[in-house]
């Protein structure tokens, strides 16, 4: 850190650098417009993928229980091998877009997406359809944390938590509900043993169109190509997005020049290390997140995946209506977003405290849905959990974003969220050994997880609502010290006040 220091005393040598915006400054300036919807709609169409995946594998049961003979404890394994290939995918993403850039990885995981999910969909077994879809979960796993790090970078401070949180939460509730419109239009059509061919190819729909679009309109990330030293990249790109946005650069600061924090060539600065998110500046950051991650990993999915079960277990349900429930309960996670885009920003309540409202709601919630014996009371209570049960998933997207500096925030999200997929992959196999106990114990697992995660919660101290994106990891923790105690403190951060 200290050769960073003297690098950065030699730029503001230079006369041209001393007094000149940050990005985070010109972007503010820019505010928002054209560009970030484009980003918005375009993210949305990728990362939709996230919300189908676990959906997908939880309807095709009684497909595969037909075809193949698959029990329950084979699914779940189904579904194990889909979170290894989400943790793997989260490790390598988080890297390639810290040091080869989070366009290129969004692209290049894209594409190896779009070729494994429409290969699996002519897998003759079941090792060939979990090696496959593992490949998919790997997939996956690189395009959200890059897809996550440039949509905050490119979003002006007032917006990124709701921008975040909208792009995060709608995206998988649309993911969810598409998987299940489609699976009921299908069974409508076909009634084959092979349906569940057609469900998997049109799983790949949505990338189709996204990856192409990102190609041509998805630029790289500011912040990282300021890091990497490529000043003039930087100036030009910021020049763009303002021409997109309001028609003209007037809206720039200093005639869109930006501070200069590294050279090119300079490998002097901040060099990138995956022990870093253990130092002292990053290690309780790391360690809430991961924490956070897994117990919203452990609910989230598990819900996701026993749900069906339980509809089929309990009532006897068919497929198809067994379809209607999921759309409906996917469906039913945009009230707790729209609920989350209130509180996220407010004044006095920012990003922890919004965990800590949605936690203890979903634990209550757990708590109560056993208890609905009634069919139509059931999947209603499941649609109130869900609602609560996502949005502390989305929220640990933006929150993490700012807490991790740029040079290790593509890698911080993607390493946290891999470690989640350990109980994310946990999760199916334990309730599906859960439910052969009893559908409440099941209920009562989420329960404690989501109880876990509102304690973690009040034990952290840091919010970043308001506050300046960090750049290098011993600019985190002052930021994160900036934003302690929301309550005691105006929402915008000092340096968006002068």
């Amino acid at each position: 850190m200290a050769s960073r220091r003297a690098s950065n005393g030699r730029l503001e040598g230079d006369t041209a650098n001393i007094g000149a915006p940050s990005v985070e400054d010109q972007i503010n300036a820019i505010e928002m417009g054209r560009f970030q919807v484009m980003l918005i709609v375009i993210f949305a169409l990728i990362t939709i993928s996230d919300g189908m995946e676990m959906v997908v594998v939880s309807l095709l049961y009684s497909a595969l229980h037909t075809e193949w003979g698959l029990s329950k404890i084979e699914e779940g394994l189904l579904a194990g091998f889909i979170f290894i290939g989400f943790l793997v995918g989260n490790i390598v993403g988080g890297y390639l877009g810290d040091r080869w850039g989070r366009r290129k990885t969004l692209l290049l995981s894209g594409t190896v997406f779009v070729t494994a999910a429409a290969a699996s969909a002519f897998s003759p077994d079941l090792i060939t359809l979990c090696l496959l879809r593992m490949i998919v979960g790997l997939a996956v796993g690189c395009k959200l944390p890059v897809s996550v790090s440039i949509m905050i970078e490119f979003t002006p401070a007032r917006l990124r938590g709701r921008l975040g949180l909208a792009l995060a939460g709608i995206a998988f509730a649309v993911g969810e509900a598409f998987v299940c419109l489609v699976g009921i239009i299908i069974h409508q059509v076909d009634d084959s043993p092979d349906w569940w061919r057609t469900l998997l190819l049109c799983c790949c729909i949505p990338d189709v169109f996204g990856i192409p679009l990102a190609f041509r309109y998805i630029p790289e990330s500011p912040h990282f190509l300021l890091t990497q030293g490529k000043n003039e990249e930087v100036e030009a790109l910021l020049k763009e997005v303002a021409v997109t946005n309001t028609g003209s650069t007037d809206c720039l600061l200093q005639g869109g020049r930006v501070h200069h924090v590294k050279e090119e060539g300079d490998s002097t600065i901040d060099e990138w290390s995956l022990g870093q998110l253990f130092a002292p500046s990053l290690r309780s950051i790391t360690i809430f997140v991961t924490t956070i991650w897994m117990v919203c990993s452990f609910a989230y999915y598990g819900h996701v995946f026993s749900y069906p079960i339980a509809l089929a277990e309990r009532y006897d349900m068919e497929i198809e209506n067994q379809y209607f429930a999921v759309m409906l309960a996917g469906l039913a996670e945009i009230p707790g977003i729209f609920l989350g885009l209130l509180l996220i920003d407010g004044e006095g309540v920012g990003r922890r405290r919004s965990l800590i409202f949605f936690f203890l709601a979903a634990c209550i919630s757990s708590l109560i849905v056993p208890f609905c014996e009634d069919a139509v009371w059931f999947l209603i209570a499941n649609m109130v959990l869900k609602t609560f049960i996502n949005t502390p998933f989305c929220i640990l997207y933006v929150f993490a974003a700012e807490l991790f500096p740029t040079t290790h925030r593509a890698t911080g999200i993607a390493f946290c969220s891999a470690s989640s997929r350990i109980a994310g992959a946990l999760s199916p196999v334990i309730t599906a050994w859960s439910l052969t106990q009893s559908v409440a114990l099941t209920y009562q697992m989420f329960a404690v997880a989501m109880g876990l995660g509102a304690a973690a919660s009040m034990s952290f101290e840091f919010e970043t609502s308001g506050c300046k994106l960090p750049e290098f990891a011993d600019e985190s923790y002052g930021n994160a010290t900036l934003g302690r105690h929301p309550e005691e403190r105006p929402l915008k951060s000092k340096a968006t006040q002068l």
